[in-house]
Parts: structure tokens; sequence; C-alpha cells
């Protein structure tokens, strides 16, 4: 458990391990309203970049496990930031390793949406909540005045956070590292995850990280590079190899690597 001073406009950075992937990594921030929490498998996450995100929501609760297709043994990395001025102050930050198909502590307001049918209960058509028949009436005034819900989420959030997460997760936003418009939060990740021509990818041949708008231009010159066949001492271009080694070798593919031949 740590304790972290929030400020508004100001992200708070820390970082920790994941050493079992049979167990969930659970992540909740307390202690000030409205907190927004981010994480990813890179360094200094964002509201513009991050793996996974818990934003203007009642409780604010990350899970982390193999569901995710990042996660794996090593150091993750997380944000934490105020909403606003009345946001500020001292929040504590909990890291739980929970066994899988235990129930993570903690709860999310957002996850309780659309509950399952009890006898003797109505839907409520704010939070879809089924609430007993006799206490609808009271609810529905509190649930109006404190709760709003998001069509495009199907979730729920307090009212007073309901038009930053629509600014948050809903509106245009442009790439931070190459500029292109993406229609809302959940597609600007997606963009970074896949089609963003600033994102670092390896070259095949030779390993180097390069941008993905530049690896076709890096690998054509990169595979015409001439190497000599560990094997047989005959010369080939580099893009070669993996034909020569698993046609005249009886190699596998997957067994050939071109870190051998640099």
């Amino acid at each position: 458990k740590k304790t972290v001073n929030l400020a508004s406009g100001r992200y708070e950075q820390l970082k920790f391990d994941v050493t079992d992937v049979s167990k969930t990594y659970t992540i909740q921030a307390q202690g000030v309203d409205g907190i927004d929490l981010y994480v990813a498998d890179s360094r200094n996450p964002t509201h513009l970049a991050h793996d996974l995100a818990s934003q203007c929501e009642e409780t604010t609760l990350i899970s982390l496990n193999d569901g995710h297709p990042k996660f794996k043994p090593g150091t993750f990395y997380l944000s934490l930031r105020a909403a606003d001025q009345k946001s500020d102050g001292q929040a504590s930050l909990l890291l739980r390793e929970v066994p899988r198909g235990q129930a993570a502590a903690g709860h999310r307001l957002g996850a309780r949406g659309k509950s399952p049918a009890r006898p003797n209960t109505i839907q409520c058509d704010n939070c879809k909540r089924h609430i007993p028949k006799g206490s609808l009436a009271m609810h529905s005034l509190q649930c109006h005045r404190r709760n709003a819900f998001c069509k495009v989420c199907d979730k729920v959030f307090p009212r007073r956070h309901f038009a930053r997460h629509q600014k948050l997760e809903h509106a245009p936003l442009a790439c931070p590292a190459c500029g292109t418009e993406c229609a809302d939060q959940k597609a600007l990740q997606a963009h970074r995850m896949q089609s963003c021509k600033m994102r670092p990818v390896r070259c095949m041949f030779c390993a180097m990280m390069v941008y993905l708008g530049d690896r076709d231009a890096h690998q054509k010159d990169c595979g015409t590079r001439p190497c000599v066949c560990l094997k047989c001492n005959g010369q080939f271009l580099k893009r070669e190899m993996r034909y020569h080694l698993t046609t005249k070798h009886g190699m596998r593919p997957e067994d050939v690597s071109f870190r051998d031949y640099m």
C-alpha cells in the first residue's frame, strides 16, 4: 500500500512487477473523489497512451490478468492524476495479487449495470439494476440525481463525473505520436497498438527497433545484405537464409534466427 499526493493536471508515476501470471493483479486507488488511473507495459502511461484505464468511476479499480494480451512477467507502469482541483489530496494505492477464479476486492459502479432479475424486483431505467418493487420510487429519486448511464459504454457513472467521462472517452482525439485523428479514446488506443506509423517495431532481420512507417524500407535494405551460411559456407542474401536453411539443411522455420547472421 502506497500513499500518493495528487494534484490536478499532474501525473504521479509508479511501477510494479508481475511475477505470477496465474494470478490477477488488482490496482485500486482510494482517498479522494475523482481519480484517473492508467496502466501500461511502457513508461509514463497517460489518458492518451495506456493499456488499461479507470476514469470517472465511483471506485478507481483496474484488474490485470491473462485476459490481457500484454500480460506476462515483467514490469508494468501506472499513473494517477486528480480529476480537478476538488480531487487534490492524498490517495492510497493498493496492489493485490488475487488467485485465479477468486473475486477481486473492490467494486466498480460502472460494473453494476444490468444486474440479473430476481423475484419481486423491477429494473431501474437509469442504472439498469433490479430493485425491490417497494424501494423503486425512493431509489429512482436518488439514482437519477447521483448516477448517469452511458449508452456507449453500457455502464453507469457518477453524474458529477459524467460530462468529463464523455469528453475523455467519447470525444475525438489526435494521436500524440503521429497526429492521426481518432474517433474516441478506444479508437486511439487501437490505433496506437496497430497502425500508428510512429509505433516502434523490430526489424525481422537485425532486431533493430524502427518506426512502423519506416519498417518496410528498412527491411528491404537489411534483407539484401550478404551473409554466409554457418552450415555450408554458401553465400546468400539475408532474406534468402531461412528458405536455404529449411530446404537444404532441414531446419524448422521457427528454429532459424537471423541474429546468427548479423
